[in-house]
């Protein structure tokens, strides 16, 4: 794990470094989605009487990630991408197995925060690995082919946590969180190279991080699409935090949530690969645009339904499908095009993107998710608020000028 041993290694040919990219970006995704189904049971093996706390588990992993990103961006521009990560993950594997053997509610909600922590390595290195090499509709079209293959991994989560409950307690899950921990470990020790050349490389230091932060904030086009990833990270972790819910309060079947949700991440997953197709076509604005737009629209029709009639479950999948497929259109998008002007900095710049987005996400998310009191349209009407906030912000942050394709 040295800093000079990956000028040994041959870089892996493109299909191997695009799972190997989903991969490490999967590590969070499977965290998160893993756990849901045990939430009920870790509720009741602590006595939580207000099942609107067990939204923590979900929410102090976010924000232990927006403070994360916050660290490792400047590390990897330090000590290099490799070396920084191989690191992350291994104490990712630690803390999930300290978290198997949590005893009481708030010990695992710290080692929740821990957890989430160091897996922001995987979200901000894969990230600035992939900046390394490409950037503009290129970077696109890249991280939405990571994108779609890194999905597989949390569409079959859910129903890997329900397999596990079958046969163990839900403490097996974070053994399994780590186990996966270790395989990528192995992977990335043999086969990923440093993608950071030593002369490019820079001490941390609280002045560039300023620096870099205030060239952020003051970059229109960067802020804009910073803040409407944060709305939809809002809305993710509405959705994440309700669905247990949803299925056990209302529909009366917890077994429903992971055919339900592995639908929404195979669409979301289509969309991926639609996206990676044209969007070099078409531009990463016109269709994260038009995507929003229809997030939008599918929003305000659900709330209708739900607030109507009792809506049957093969309705409510198909309209958190769609949604999330127009999120799946947008969020890589709006990642590629918040990085244009900052290829010379990326991990910081990713640092600075992701703390902002996943903990202001985090704390959105997490106080819409509080108003839940069992009604179904209180859902949908989370992805009206935060699909419009993210709308007027880049409207505002385009002068009006929306769906138009435009050169970095």
């Amino acid at each position: 794990m040295s800093a000079s041993a990956p000028s040994t290694i041959k870089p892996p040919a493109f299909p191997e470094f695009v799972a190997l990219a989903a991969a490490i970006m999967a590590m969070m995704a499977l965290a998160i989605d893993a756990i849901l189904p045990a939430l009920p049971m870790i509720g009741r093996d602590f006595q939580i009487s207000d099942h609107n706390q067990l939204h923590a588990v979900i929410g102090a992993f976010f924000m232990g990630a927006g403070v994360g990103q916050l660290a490792f961006g400047p590390l990897s521009d330090w000590l290099g991408r490799r070396y920084v990560l191989l690191w992350g993950i291994g104490i990712y594997v630690v803390l999930s197995l300290m978290a198997s053997l949590a005893d009481h509610m708030a010990l695992l909600i710290v080692l929740r925060f821990a957890q989430g922590l160091v897996a922001a390595c995987a979200s901000v290195i894969s990230r600035a690995i992939v900046r390394d090499f490409y950037s503009g509709d290129r970077m696109a079209k890249v991280m939405s082919i990571v994108q779609m293959v890194f999905l597989a991994v949390p569409a079959l989560a859910p129903a890997f946590g329900q397999l596990i409950l079958l046969i163990a307690p839900w403490r097996f899950i974070f053994v399994s969180l780590a186990i996966y921990a270790s395989l990528l470990l192995v992977w990335a020790l043999f086969r990923l190279p440093e993608t950071l050349p030593a002369e490019k490389r820079r001490k941390p230091d609280i002045g560039h991080i300023r620096r870099t932060t205030i060239a952020l904030l003051t970059n229109r086009v960067s802020l804009t699409y910073t803040l409407a990833s944060t709305t939809i990270i809002s809305m993710l972790l509405v959705y994440l935090s309700l669905m247990p819910q949803v299925f056990d309060e209302i529909y009366g079947h917890p077994q429903w949530l992971a055919p339900v949700f592995a639908t929404c991440v195979v669409v979301m997953s289509l969309c991926a690969l639609i996206n990676s197709r044209i969007v070099e076509k078409l531009g990463a604005r016109r269709v994260s645009h038009l995507a929003q737009l229809c997030m939008l629209g599918f929003g305000l029709l659900h709330v209708l339904i739900a607030s109507l009639i009792r809506e049957p479950v093969w309705l409510f999948a198909l309209l958190q499908a769609l949604t999330l497929g127009c999120m799946s259109l947008s969020t890589s998008n709006f990642m590629s095009i918040a990085m244009e002007d900052f290829g010379h900095v990326a991990g910081t710049a990713a640092s600075v993107q992701g703390f902002i987005t996943m903990m202001g996400g985090s704390l959105f998310g997490g106080y819409i998710s509080g108003f839940w009191n069992g009604q179904l349209w209180l859902m949908p009407l989370s992805v009206v608020i935060c699909s419009g906030l993210a709308m007027l912000i880049i409207a505002i942050g385009e002068k009006g000028r929306l769906f138009q394709r435009r050169q970095p």
